[in-house]
């Protein structure tokens, strides 16, 4: 009897089967439950089952991030930190700010014996050694919020949350309302112009370009677009700056909403608790990791069979508020 024949079975991983013979960790009671019984009716000793098939011994989930993300990043790796115990005993962390280093980190993570590789928010190439390497050792890999080609991916639709924020800016009326934008913004300029296209048809240059993602990015971005133009309404590539927007318009006493609406982006934990709080785009930040994490743990080995494309949802407070039950029905339908 092998561990292959009690995971086809059950139709589960086999590396689930092996944890769930043996320590238990990173598999529900009721996983566990099953697997022992189904050994059981298929005639093995359980006890020794988990010592006799056992493979080498693997360390858990590698993650493979960058240090110095930004904020919905940071947020998004500690989501993997706090969910994967549900399903790994262990996770190693491999930081790199380099793109070039993908490879190394991968290869690493292989060497080091890893049960899996999580990566996220690490665009780059993986050679095609590396992937052969990942293949020969059998080793599940997934990426999060990055392009990298030839393994399984989820990826996020930056584009319909900049859409929807502009959408709600016009609906609430905002007649000269702008963007705040730095580079890269991941789709959010190409939802932007698309909306912008269509409610704003006759505006031109509503996009500015700020030089960076922190509120004294858009301190410094509001007080330059003010000085050139009047506007009623302004969508912030994120939070932070869309907080600096706020700071720097409570300097100037203008009232926000009620001479500017303000719209962010990401739904950083702090933005419903402002003194006024923030409308803005959520990014999902369980979602994927969860998606992820199951993933690799139902994997039997490498594999390249998903590519996973989740949206954003638009989150109403009182810094673009909105008072008409049409409008509402209109932007949400």
């Amino acid at each position: 009897m092998s561990l292959k024949q009690i995971a086809d079975e059950l139709g589960i991983s086999v590396s689930s089967v092996s944890r769930a013979l043996g320590s238990g960790k990173g598999v529900t009671k009721s996983r566990k439950r099953e697997v022992e019984e189904t050994a059981a009716r298929l005639g093995v000793n359980v006890n020794r089952q988990a010592s006799a098939l056992r493979k080498t011994k693997k360390s858990g989930l590698a993650l493979l991030f960058n240090p110095n993300d930004t904020e919905i990043g940071k947020q998004r790796n500690k989501a993997i930190n706090e969910l994967v115990g549900d399903y790994y005993s262990h996770l190693r962390m491999l930081g790199s700010t380099e793109m070039d280093n993908l490879d190394v980190l991968v290869q690493e993570a292989i060497a080091a014996k890893s049960e899996a590789i999580l990566i996220h928010h690490l665009d780059g190439n993986l050679s095609e050694a590396t992937i052969n390497l990942l293949k020969n050792t059998n080793t599940p890999c997934i990426a999060i919020d990055c392009e990298i080609d030839s393994i399984s991916q989820i990826n996020f639709d930056r584009s319909i949350g900049a859409y929807m924020a502009i959408k709600l800016l016009s609906l609430s009326g905002c007649q000269s309302p702008c963007c705040l934008f730095s580079s890269p913004c991941e789709g959010r300029a190409q939802g932007a112009q698309q909306a912008i296209q269509e409610f704003y048809p006759d505006k031109t240059n509503m996009i500015h370009s700020i030089s960076g993602r922190y509120f004294v990015d858009g301190e410094q971005g509001i007080e330059d677009v003010l000085s050139r133009s009047d506007i009623d309404g302004i969508f912030c590539w994120n939070d932070e700056v869309a907080l600096g927007v706020m700071r720097k318009l409570q300097q100037l006493d203008i009232r926000v909403p009620h001479d500017i609406k303000v719209i962010g982006f990401d739904n950083l934990p702090f933005s419903a608790y402002l003194p006024v709080s923030l409308t803005t785009v959520a990014q999902p930040i369980e979602e994927p990791v969860r998606l992820a994490l199951s993933y690799l743990q139902k994997c039997d080995g490498f594999e390249q069979d998903v590519n996973k494309v989740l949206s954003m949802s638009l989150v109403v407070r009182e810094s673009a508020p909105i008072k008409s039950q049409d409008v509402r029905k209109e932007i949400f339908s």
